[in-house]
């Protein structure tokens, strides 16, 4: 089982870095809009599903503790662990793309926007999952409050995901990417192929990590840097 999943993965992480490399380069982007220059918009395909992904993953941690707190199943808690340590590297990517678009956007790359506030309140939340995990020596005592905490944490996701929709953000609140995904001509296939992707390439991550196998089979990791720092600098360029 472990061998098909790192060969799954193998699959999805190169069609995803080809996908990721293709949209910095060519991916479409609207003729105009309300801030800043048309061409950030192609961060989109970037920061967007990472943030979804960010989601997903800490959804999936907490489901996992709850369930390991309900049945004592020692493989729930190894799940939720791998899902709070990619959901913490995804965070930080959200951050860092929501900077990088806000930096061209709203003119600095941080204003203390609620989008922006709520999601460095979510990844310092799950950060703190592991030295609150460090400071306990009992390994029963360590695994229950530890999944007690990620389910705790998980109200951090909801409310990162709503700020913009419950209070005046500058961050859209979704309806202009859905305009722009629906458009004839938009972005929305390729958008959606590199969500689908992304999406699928983490939940089996960490469902490999649980079992305990790599985050990404070698020499894969190689691989996605290099295409990640090549779409990262085209999107830098206008910058």
């Amino acid at each position: 089982m472990p061998s098909r999943l790192a060969a799954l993965i193998a699959v999805l992480a190169l069609a995803d870095a080809g996908l990721a490399v293709y949209a910095a380069l060519e991916g479409p982007f609207p003729i105009q809009v309300t801030l800043g220059s048309p061409l950030a918009y192609r961060n989109i395909y970037f920061h967007v599903p990472i943030a979804v992904a960010t989601y997903a993953t800490l959804t999936l941690a907490a489901a996992a503790a709850a369930a390991y707190l309900v049945r004592g199943n020692s493989f729930y808690l190894r799940l939720s662990e791998a899902y709070i340590g990619l959901g913490v590297l995804l965070a930080a990517g959200t951050l860092a793309t929501g900077i990088a678009w806000a930096s061209e956007s709203w003119g600095a790359p941080w204003s203390w926007d609620p989008k922006q506030t709520t999601v460095l309140l979510l990844f310092l939340a799950y950060l703190a999952y592991y030295p609150l995990k460090a400071s306990i020596g009992d390994p029963e005592r360590r695994a229950r409050v530890s999944a007690t905490y990620a389910v705790a944490a998980y109200a951090t996701v909801p409310i990162a995901y709503l700020s913009s929709r419950i209070v005046e953000s500058l961050h859209p609140a979704g309806e202009q990417a859905q305009q722009f995904i629906q458009a004839e001509g938009g972005g929305g296939p390729l958008f959606l192929a590199r969500l689908a992707l992304f999406l699928a390439l983490a939940v089996s991550a960490g469902l490999l990590r649980a079992r305990g196998g790599p985050w990404l089979p070698r020499p894969l990791p190689v691989v996605l840097v290099a295409a990640g720092l090549a779409a990262a600098l085209f999107l830098a360029l206008p910058l």
